[in-house]
């Protein structure tokens, strides 16, 4: 029998940061690339605060969680300026592309 998936507790959005798509390329792996490259300058605590969703990155906290979390604001506003000019890794390449690493490698 399959697994239900876990509840998830009500949260309240602090912050929507759109990526535009000269930095996202039109790559759902460059997102992710771009949210684990800004996730790497946060506080351990508010790391798993931001997620990635349809081409913006999102600040979400708990209900219960009244702090604004300018620290962390200004701390992804600051990341994302020039996140455009961020290497493109290989991995993100072969996504953009819709190739094969082995045609890469050719």
């Amino acid at each position: 029998m399959p697994k239900s998936p876990k509840p998830t507790p009500p949260t309240r959005l602090i912050q929507e940061w759109p990526l535009s798509p000269a930095a996202t390329l039109g790559s759902a792996v460059r997102a992710r690339g771009i949210l684990l490259e800004v996730r790497a300058h946060l506080p351990f605590a508010e790391r798993r605060l931001l997620q990635v969703e349809t081409g913006a990155l999102m600040l979400r906290v708990p209900e219960d969680d009244l702090d604004d979390h300018h620290v962390t604001v200004d701390a992804v506003t600051r990341k994302l300026a020039g996140i455009e000019d961020l290497p493109v890794i290989p991995r993100e390449v072969e996504d953009i592309l819709s190739i094969k690493q082995a045609e890469r490698y050719r």
